[in-house]
């Protein structure tokens, strides 16, 4: 959540998914959120960081690094 990325790990692996979780939708009108504007893309981030609560990032935060190959 530190710095919006519109091609990064977080919106390739579920991003969108998690933030309209939190009631925030990252694909506007059906498409694909890829490519949006620079505006939008900090928009929703803006929209997401105030959605998630602190504790949810502090539990995050807490968790062990974890990498599993194979």
């Amino acid at each position: 959540l530190e710095t919006p990325d519109a091609d990064g790990l977080f919106m390739r692996y579920g991003g969108i998914q998690t933030a309209q979780s939190y009631g925030v939708a990252l694909n506007e009108g059906g498409g694909a959120w890829f490519g949006r504007s620079e505006a939008a893309l900090r928009q929703g981030h803006a929209e997401l960081v105030e959605a998630v609560p602190k504790s949810h990032v502090e539990f995050l935060q807490s968790l062990p690094f974890s990498l599993t190959f194979g």
